[in-house]
């Protein structure tokens, strides 16, 4: 029942924020901000057709919390037993998933009006070092804030009114893994193609579009609160979200998309060498 009442939170939670972005993206349209010059910066060269094609690759990750919730079965619990076969199927169907959004994706934003997306990304923006520095310096903040600050606090109010709920299913999938080759999947999942594609689709896309049409604070917030959602785990959904700002925030800064990835791997690296670490433990 507990589980079933988180879903139903995230399920709101999801509808509210969605419901959010249509109105703020009416109400700043009505203020001219569709009109207004684009600028320079993150987002100046996305157009108006990037409001509507941003959700192609959007509705694979938002599917997942609707569904969970409204078709309970059709995601599986984390708390079952999983043989090896099926974790591996599992983990290289997460990684086709994974390639696919991410092609998809870079193909939109490559192709509508012929853009470079290094250029729009910001690949080629700064030299390693400075990328190595702001990636260092983010993922420490993350883990302070997002960690140790807002999960603990989140999940201490969470179990006190909830009762122990199951963590994300990539994590407890990771609990259960037997195998190296399943280790091996989840690392590369969670290390490489999720930092990639998350953050090409939300950070790289997502954001600047909504930024050009609306205002930085107000795409930051909401883009950050579709990324903690649709992660579909309620103990998770603030910290995620507040990882989500700081790794927008870096990308303001260093107006190049490589540093949100190194934050993003950094961070996911650091749960999974703490989650192996616990599990060694036990």
């Amino acid at each position: 029942m507990d589980e079933l009442v988180a879903k139903r939170i995230l399920f709101d939670f999801e509808i509210i924020t969605l419901i959010t972005l249509v109105l703020g993206v009416i109400v700043y349209g009505l203020f001219g901000s569709f009109r207004k010059p684009p600028g320079r910066g993150i987002g100046s060269k996305f157009i108006e057709a990037d409001l509507f094609l941003i959700w192609f690759p959007l509705v694979f990750f938002l599917i997942n919390p609707i569904l969970s919730y409204l078709v309970p079965d059709s995601v599986p619990t984390t708390t079952a037993p999983v043989s090896d076969s099926k974790q591996i199927v599992a983990g290289i169907n997460q990684l086709i998933g994974f390639a696919f959004v991410g092609v998809i994706t870079v193909i939109l934003i490559q192709l509508v009006t012929v853009r470079d997306a290094a250029e729009l990304l910001g690949l080629r923006m700064q030299r390693p070092i400075v990328i190595l520095a702001y990636g260092l310096v983010g993922f420490v903040v993350c883990l302070l804030v997002s960690n140790l600050i807002i999960g603990s606090l989140s999940s201490e109010y969470l179990t006190s009114r909830l009762g122990e709920l199951d963590a994300q299913r990539p994590v407890e999938e990771m609990k259960q893994a037997r195998s190296f080759f399943v280790v091996l999947l989840s690392i590369i999942n969670a290390c490489i193609m999720a930092p990639i594609v998350e953050e090409t689709l939300f950070r790289g896309y997502f954001y600047p579009v909504l930024k050009r049409f609306t205002s930085p604070l107000f795409s930051a917030l909401v883009t950050s609160a579709i990324f903690a959602v649709v992660h579909s785990n309620l103990p998770a959904h603030l910290p995620l979200w507040a990882f989500a700002i700081i790794v927008t925030l870096a990308y303001e800064m260093s107006r190049c998309l490589w540093v949100p990835i190194l934050i993003h791997s950094l961070f996911n690296g650091a749960n999974v060498l703490m989650l192996f670490l616990s599990k060694g433990e036990g």
